[in-house]
């Protein structure tokens, strides 16, 4: 199959926007650092829609192999990165003072806040094979309206009922729509093609309206911006950049293999480098220089993970091989 190489470099641009969402900004403003997290909420629903897309090529070849094939890798990636994180665990509760309490919820979460993500994963893949192997494709479809409906219900909406629903469990059932849009898309790849145009529209759209939402909540109901993980305009602004990545016509260069080889590795190690990078900081400069340093702690996390990765890929190879 021939690679897509705007997507692979989107897929690099989202690991930034992934560091950015967990990283600490020191003393920019509020407002500063609660837009570049809502600007990057794109990047987990494009990750799962990029699973789904790539899924569908090997699904129409092989169904069941398809399946087989990516739970094998996944379940790999999952038992390696959780016996990873018991060290980092240890290391945050006996250096660094901080708790390490496991409970029941690291069946839906991993050993750390991120590793949900690869959980939820597998569970996507599931629900869905189970639909198509029994050629309920339509009920697929309802669910997934329902799904998408109900995150975008928990996230925010529920704040005109005067609740507050947890989001972590609708957010691990979001697996489910986001991989089953990219296996639409996937099917239906020839009729995106060259609106490019278009695409960038929603784009900027997406921006709008998913701001508009997020400053309305804040004046309705005081919920901060920093909160906010999936809005209306969130699921338009990943359309767009989905569209978007699809028809960017570039070859392979630098960027784009690094987001092929490397988007994920950052994503599964980046928070250990976002823990030493602070505490090494912290320890080497004066309060006011460490938090004006603080803005630039994600460029700082990410390029240092993605030349730790580049480095041992290069002269160790066979280490990230599941």
């Amino acid at each position: 199959m021939k690679r897509n190489h705007g997507i692979d470099l989107f897929r690099l641009i989202g690991a930034f926007f992934v560091v950015t969402l967990h990283s600490n900004f020191g003393s920019m403003p509020a407002e500063g650092y609660e837009n570049i997290r809502l600007i990057g909420r794109w990047v987990v629903p494009f990750y799962f829609i990029i699973s789904g897309y790539f899924l569908q090529k090997s699904f129409d070849r092989s169904p069941n192999e398809a399946f087989s094939k990516t739970m094998k890798k996944l379940i790999g990636i999952v038992l390696i990165s959780n016996l990873l994180y018991i060290p980092v665990q240890l290391a945050r509760k006996f250096v660094f003072h901080l708790s390490f309490d496991i409970d029941y919820s690291w069946l839906l979460s991993g050993l750390y806040f991120h590793l949900w993500f690869l959980n939820a994963m597998i569970f996507g893949y599931l629900i869905i094979w189970f639909f198509l192997s029994i050629n309920r494709k339509n009920l697929l479809f309802v669910l997934s309206i329902v799904l998408l409906l109900l995150g975008i219900f928990a996230d925010s909406y529920d704040n005109f009922f005067s609740l507050s629903v947890n989001f972590d469990l609708p957010s691990f059932l979001l697996s489910i729509p986001y991989i089953y849009c990219g296996f639409i898309i996937s099917r239906h790849e020839n009729a995106l093609k060259k609106i490019i145009i278009p695409s960038v529209l929603l784009i900027f759209i997406g921006i709008i309206i998913q701001y508009g939402e997020a400053r309305m909540f804040l004046k309705l109901f005081n919920y901060s911006m920093f909160n906010h993980q999936l809005l209306f305009g969130t699921l338009i602004l990943t359309a767009g950049i989905f569209v978007f990545a699809l028809n960017l016509k570039i070859g392979e260069n630098k960027l784009s293999l690094w987001g092929q080889k490397y988007a994920l590795l950052i994503y599964i190690y980046h928070p250990v480098i976002i823990m030493i990078q602070g505490a090494i900081l912290y320890k080497l400069l004066p309060e006011r220089l460490f938090n004006i340093v603080g803005w630039f702690n994600p460029l700082i996390a990410f390029s240092i993970t993605l030349l730790i990765i580049g480095g041992i890929d290069k002269y160790w190879s066979g280490l990230f091989n599941v």
